[in-house]
């Protein structure tokens, strides 16, 4: 009996040991999944790398730095160009927000970065002159001023996406294929688009930002389960039922950006309350 009751308060004490170790390991991992906690208390830099890394993430409704992160760095991996032009359309059009006296909440949870996010790079997308074309940067920087949500804001509208749309079809409207300085990328057959049923999921969730390598997209998938695993798989079941729809329609090319429609929507609604 005496054995017995050694052996017992042995195991009491180890289980008492662990204890403060699991709930310090569980405080960490809650310090940089879900909603990440804003980096109010540090440098105004830091601040500012914080709104901007959220408002890459707030793309696909997640709002959480370190997903911004994860989503730059597969965007680099696709194109460095495009991530560069991205990066500024967030930077152009945050900083813009924090001039014209927007709300603050919103600045720093990255919603005045996203329309921003994607004019850069759907502008460097649809560019027919490749990578480090360095007349794109003054069109970046005015079209992504104007990408805010401060006119609809005050009709408390949800826009969404509405800037970007607008401002991205008008860019491509007025300059077209012969434009001598900003000339528009003509469709491309998709006789190279050959990917199979697996890495389809990851492009379609890539062609969200423009996307079509399956390592960006991976990463995508990465940030968003970072954040929430409910994202993830709301994302990947998206991608998968656009992709399977597309394909029956029409070409794989317009399969994957239904996919990344699709991969919206999905996020969307899984975010709705």
């Amino acid at each position: 009996c005496f054995i017995d009751m050694t052996a017992r308060m042995d195991n009491n004490q180890t289980s008492q040991g662990e204890a403060p170790h699991r709930s310090f390991l569980f405080r960490a991992v809650g310090l940089f999944t879900g909603d990440m906690r804003r980096c109010g208390e540090w440098s105004l830099v830091i601040q500012l790398l914080d709104c901007v890394f959220r408002g890459v993430a707030q793309v696909m409704f997640v709002n959480n730095p370190l997903s911004g992160l994860l989503i730059v760095i597969g965007l680099f991996l696709q194109n460095p160009w495009w991530a560069l032009n991205g990066l500024l359309g967030t930077l152009v059009s945050t900083v813009s927000a924090f001039l014209l006296g927007q709300n603050r909440e919103a600045i720093s949870a990255g919603l005045y970065g996203y329309n921003g996010t994607l004019v850069g790079m759907l502008m460097a997308v649809f560019s027919a002159k490749g990578s480090w074309y360095w007349w794109l940067f003054l069109p970046n920087v005015f079209m992504s001023m104007f990408a805010l949500s401060s006119v609809a804001s005050k009709w408390d509208l949800p826009i969404f996406t509405l800037p970007f749309n607008i401002l991205v079809c008008l860019h491509i409207e007025a300059t077209g294929a012969a434009h001598p300085y900003f000339p528009e990328l003509l469709n491309s057959s998709d006789s190279k688009l050959s990917f199979s049923l697996f890495l389809s999921v990851p492009v379609g969730v890539g062609q969200v930002y423009g996307c079509d390598s399956p390592w960006t997209g991976g990463l995508i998938l990465l940030a968003l389960l970072l954040c929430s695993p409910a994202l993830c798989f709301h994302a990947m079941l998206g991608s998968a039922a656009g992709m399977f729809a597309g394909k029956r329609l029409t070409t794989i090319c317009i399969a994957c950006i239904m996919s990344a429609e699709a991969t919206l929507r999905a996020l969307a609604l899984q975010r709705a309350p």
